[in-house]
């Protein structure tokens, strides 16, 4: 939202190919910065000394995709129907579908992961990130088509998430970040 303002909101999103060296299983994946902290975090690399670190012919039984980090619910994406196998398609090509960023305050970039996805029985997949309300805060939205399988949406943060009211469906108003007070995992006052 701003160069200058250290407390301004950046997100950062990737869409692409898994088929590259040392990638990841992370398309989807976004990282998150506002207030001068940065509330949604890629874990990075792992010890490349790992048995069969760098195994990646392509399958989804590679000794590879094993590794937490390396995998989808290691990073900021989602997870469907998760099995003991690569949690993505390994040789998966995705894009932006669509990007703007306007004078009037909204960002939003939608990312086509269905690519990823083909093996788990999903459709469609999209993935949409947005800056919103003069870019003050952010929209992270899933549009999903599937046979009904499980759906995991994981996200790697060292705050506190709280949910504000017990319903099956969660509206964006309702989910609220709060930073840590210790390392007891307890939630703030």
């Amino acid at each position: 939202s701003s160069w200058e303002d250290d407390n301004a909101i950046f997100v950062g999103f990737k869409a692409g190919d898994n088929d590259v060296g040392h990638s990841h299983l992370d398309l989807g994946e976004f990282v998150f910065d506002a207030l001068g902290e940065r509330w949604v975090f890629d874990l990075g690399t792992d010890d490349y000394n790992l048995s069969g670190y760098f195994s990646q012919s392509g399958e989804f039984d590679d000794q590879r995709w094993q590794y937490y980090r390396l995998r989808a619910e290691g990073n900021n994406t989602l997870v469907i129907n998760p099995d003991g196998l690569a949690d993505q398609d390994p040789l998966a090509e995705t894009r932006i579908i669509r990007y703007s960023s306007e004078n009037s305050g909204v960002g939003v970039a939608i990312a086509d992961l269905s690519d990823a996805y083909d093996e788990k029985d999903a459709t469609r997949v999209w993935r949409g990130i947005s800056l919103i309300n003069n870019r003050t805060q952010m929209l992270l939205q899933d549009e999903i088509v599937d046979q009904n399988n499980l759906l995991l949406i994981r996200f790697l943060t060292v705050f506190v998430v709280l949910v504000a009211k017990k319903e099956r469906k969660y509206k964006p108003k309702d989910v609220v970040f709060f930073p840590r007070k210790d390392e007891t995992n307890t939630f703030p006052e």
